[in-house]
Order: structure tokens, then sequence, then C-alpha cells
């Protein structure tokens, strides 16, 4: 084989993986609503804790290309690895039209209006603190859609089905049945089709997204409790009994915490937290 022909055959495979390179970049990219983004950025040109904590982890750079930012310690990572970050949390709950909003060319367009990008970092909680790193955000948007969507378009957001639930389930308890929850609960139907209408069934998605995000912790067995109750200058309380649960003959009124003749125990992580609470006084 000639050294000629040896060379052609490199230069090209060298343009087929090129080519295929560019190709599979292109696709990342569009899936991602997104194009490139260059430089590096810093932890504070963000509000949002977990890309401050996913920028200090992988800092690799020494100045940050959008706050100007300097320092002798890696202080900024790769901007484009964020924007995948920021672009993964967005396409959970928003995507372009074509996804969402049916297409009537006799109207000229999509049949609803969409929100533009910075309304959708709004809807987020305004992650993005600078705003050089915002503007190369929406220019790397803007190359693939102008108009954001929330997703399943008709339904509400997850927080907005679950503030919806909450508040169902509170008239219930308040108003119709209490703390009873029978099986023809479940008949019940919900006003958003997408949501659980029976009150048992909201509570176990309730459970279940606290699991998710850990609000359920087993606490050790040497875990102190703090609790107080009133009494005279003269009366003093020496056994658990005096401090614990009221009899169940004695649970004579409902609270926010049981219904009547059903007694709940009541304590405080602290001491201090106790006696004000005690007292009356909002901890």
């Amino acid at each position: 084989m000639s050294w000629l022909f040896q060379c052609a055959r490199t230069s090209s495979l060298f343009k087929l993986i090129t080519v295929g390179l560019a190709k599979e970049e292109m696709l990342r990219q569009q899936e991602r609503y997104c194009s490139g983004v260059d430089g590096d950025v810093c932890a504070d040109c963000f509000s949002d804790p977990a890309l401050r904590l996913y920028v200090e982890a992988n800092a690799s750079a020494e100045s940050c290309s959008f706050c100007g930012r300097k320092a002798e310690e890696s202080i900024a990572t790769n901007a484009d690895e964020v924007v995948d970050l920021i672009m993964s949390g967005i396409l959970y709950e928003w995507a372009g039209p074509e996804q969402e909003i049916p297409y009537e060319s006799a109207e000229g367009g999509y049949l609803w209006p969409g929100i533009d990008f910075d309304e959708v970092l709004e809807q987020l909680g305004n992650p993005v603190e600078t705003y050089d790193f915002i503007e190369a955000m929406r220019s790397a948007t803007c190359d693939h859609t102008h108009s954001w969507y929330k997703r399943d378009y008709v339904a509400p957001h997850l927080n907005e089905g679950m503030t919806s639930d909450w508040e169902r389930l509170v008239e219930r308890v308040k108003f119709s049945s209490r703390y009873l929850f029978t099986l023809d609960d479940d008949k019940q139907v919900s006003p958003e089709p997408s949501r659980p209408a029976g009150t048992l069934r909201i509570l176990e998605e309730m459970a279940s997204r606290a699991d998710d995000v850990d609000l359920i912790r087993t606490l050790p067995a040497s875990r102190s409790f703090w609790r107080v109750r009133p009494h005279k200058a003269d009366e003093h309380f020496e056994l658990a009994a005096d401090l614990g649960t009221l009899p169940a003959d004695q649970s004579l009124w409902s609270n926010r915490m049981s219904p009547a003749g059903i007694p709940a125990l009541r304590c405080r992580g602290s001491e201090d937290g106790c006696r004000r609470g005690g007292s009356g006084e909002r901890p």
C-alpha cells in the first residue's frame, strides 16, 4: 500500500469521525433545546444551592468567563456542563411547542402562546444571577425555540396538583369526615383526572413524595424530647405518666393534633422551644 493511499485513507477516516462527532453534538443540543455555551462559570453566578455545590465540586478554572471573578485556586467549571444540568431540570417540567401544542396553519401557527426563557427561569425561582450567563443561555436556547410550554399542558404542575390535593384534604378533615376515612372515600371524583381522588390516596402520595426527598427520618433511641405542663408552684412531677399523654377519658376536646377521645403526646426537640411553646409564644 502506497504512502499516498494510506494518507488519503487516514484523512477520509478522520473526516468520518469528525462528521459523526459533529452530528452527535448537534443531536445532543437538539434534545436539550440549547446550543453549546463556551467558557467557564463560577458558583457566584448562581443562587440555586445545588448549582453552586456542583460548580464548587467540579471547579477546574481560576477565572469566570461571565462575572469576571478571578482567584488563585480553581473557582469555575465548564459552562456547557452546567448548562446540561440546568436544561435537564427545565426539560423535566417544560418543553418546546412541537411536543405539547397542536399546530394549526389556518390559525397561523401553534394554538396557544407560550412563555419565553426568562419566564421559565422565573418559574424555577431565578437560579441564575449573572446577566451575562443568562444572556448566553437565552441566545443558545433561541436557536431551538422561542416559546416554552409546561409538559402535559392541560394538566397542572406537580406542585399545583399537590396544593389542590392538600386543600381538598383540609376541607374534608375540617368539615366532612374529620378523622374517619372509609373505603367509599375512594369513590370520590377528583376535579383533576391526573390527581388522586380519595383522601387515603392523597395521604399515600404525600407520604411517598416525602419519602422520595428524605423528609422521613429514623431518630436514634438516645434522642431526648421535652414536654411541659402548667402546674402550681408547690406541685412537682417526677413520673413520666405525670408529663405524658392525657388519659382517654380526659381527652374531651379535639385539637389540631387529635380528635376528642384519642389523646396524643406533643413534644419538642429542645427545652427552649418547649418552654416557649408552653407559654404560648411562637418558637
